[in-house]
Order: C-alpha cells, then structure tokens, then sequence
C-alpha cells in the first residue's frame, strides 16, 4: 500500500474526484447559446437563449452526471478492497467524457429556427463542454496518478517482503 506519508497519491484521488463534480456541474450549466437578431430599423433585436444538457439531450446528460458519479465513487474505494480496477475503470470513464464533450464542441446542432431574411440565427457553444472535457481529464488524470501510485506501493512492498534465504544462526530453532 501506499506510504501516506507522500502526499501525491490521496491528492491524486482528490484530483479525479474534483473531475467527477466538474463533470456533474458540466450537465447543469448551458451547453449552447441559441442567437437570434431581428432586423429592426433603428436598433437590432438580439435574443439569446442558453440551451443546457438536460433540455438538448437528457440521456446524454444522465449518462454523463451517472458517469462522474461512478468515476467519483471508484475514487474513493480504498487499496484494500482492489488497488487497480477502480482507477482503471474511471480512467476510463474519464476518457469517455472527454470524447463525448470533444464531439459535443465540434458537432454544434441547429436548433430548429427557420429564418427568413429579416431573421438571422446562429448556434454556438458555451461553457458546459468545455468544463466536461476538463472534467473528464481530471478524472483520467487522478485515475492514472492512483495507478502509478498503486504499482509504486506494490514494488516496494515486494522488494521489502523479500524471503531470507540464510540458513538460521546455529543454535535456533527452526520455525
């Protein structure tokens, strides 16, 4: 196990667990702002509306604040339960969030508003794919950090646990 005299490695769960929380924030923040201007004589009309997760596609939304939960929860099982599969399942989780808010920043949808030359409409992101891309690499990254710390403590806990293989000093009775 891990020498918790190191600082790094509950920071490293820390980390991935800040991630987790970034990620489940990401779903309730607005993810799109829908602009509209009107073209009115003297001053234009402007109309924003901001679009979030849950009012664009409330099943990614879900999957997404279920994933950072998950990847939260594997965090903080401790080393005696398992030292390596939850960090390697919310390394990659991590992953997934971050390729889905990657595709969420480039595949920006239309959101339905037929114009007419009078009317202009645009689509563009805001900040809650790039705060879910940040989150999902904070995962990934504390999920690994607890990796390589939990091989560093399995190597040297195997270099310390090493068999005597000196005979017994005479005189000593044999276990």
């Amino acid at each position: 196990m891990p020498d918790y005299d190191d600082y790094t490695y509950p920071l490293a769960r820390a980390f991935g667990f800040l991630g987790g929380i970034a990620v489940a924030i990401s779903t309730m923040i607005a993810w799109y702002d829908h602009e509209v201007v009107f073209a009115a004589r003297p001053v234009p009309f402007v109309f924003e509306v901001p679009v979030d997760l849950w009012s664009y596609n409330a099943l990614a939304a879900a999957l997404l604040l279920a994933g950072g939960l998950v990847a939260m929860a594997l965090l903080v099982i401790p080393d005696t339960v398992s030292p390596r599969w939850p960090s390697i399942v919310a390394g990659l989780i991590g992953l997934g969030v971050m390729a889905y808010a990657l595709y969420r920043c480039f595949d920006t949808p239309d959101l339905g508003i037929r114009t007419s030359s009078a009317v202009q409409a645009r689509t563009f992101i805001d900040a809650g794919p790039l705060l879910a891309v940040v989150g999902g690499a904070m995962i990934t990254l504390g999920a690994i950090a607890v990796l390589v710390g939990a091989h560093r403590a399995t190597t040297v806990g195997r270099e310390r646990a090493r068999p005597v293989t000196a005979p017994p000093p005479s005189g000593a009775a044999p276990a």
